[in-house]
């Protein structure tokens, strides 16, 4: 019996993911992101999904494209607020043909840069429409690991980048590629 990942029972998997990659985005600019301010980070994207009317579609169905454009603003707003830095984020893969391997490499490319993550979309039958964070892609074995509490894996060949069927397959999203960076403050220094 496998235990629940962090977010892939209650829907808020895309709050968990701003979350994660933003803590990676701070750590390498040294910024210490304890546990409790990843608690008023989560408490904070919670508030504004209730207050702007979208917190009963994601407990009940998820987070759609346009409700993750909006939460990686908010976001942004929140960390400026905190931190003084921006987070800024772009769908590179959005309207881009490719093959599962070269976007792989190209996303494993951008990620193990410094001050770079990035959030993936995916889908299957096992997990379900789950986002989160790579921190992994192996060449040699063929695995894609994700960054949560516990450790998703998924062989290389049992990926696809077309629609979501029941296939067997994990369907990775291109337009839920999302890029990751931190504007770094113009003037003044970050909270530490």
């Amino acid at each position: 019996m496998q235990a629940y990942h962090q977010g892939t029972i209650d829907y808020f998997c895309a709050v968990y993911a701003i979350i994660n990659a933003s803590r990676l985005l701070l750590n390498e600019e040294n910024i210490r992101f304890s546990y409790e301010r990843g608690c008023h980070f989560y408490q904070h994207l919670m508030t504004f999904l209730h207050e702007q009317g979208h917190f009963m579609t994601v407990l009940t169905s998820g987070t759609d494209y346009p409700l993750m454009d909006k939460l990686l603003k908010e976001a942004s707003d929140y960390l400026f607020k905190h931190y003084r830095y921006r987070l800024l984020f772009s769908y590179p893969f959005h309207r881009k043909k490719t093959k599962i391997g070269d976007l792989l490499k190209e996303v494993e490319a951008f990620f193990n840069q410094p001050r770079q993550a990035c959030i993936m979309r995916y889908h299957n039958f096992v997990e379900g429409d789950h986002w989160n964070v790579p921190r992994i892609i192996t060449k040699n074995t063929h695995i894609l690991k994700f960054w949560d509490q516990v450790e998703t894996t998924f062989h290389v060949e049992d990926l696809t980048l077309k629609p979501y069927k029941r296939d067997g397959l994990t369907h990775l999203a291109k337009r839920g590629i999302i890029y990751l960076t931190l504007e770094k403050p113009k003037r003044g220094r970050p909270a530490k």
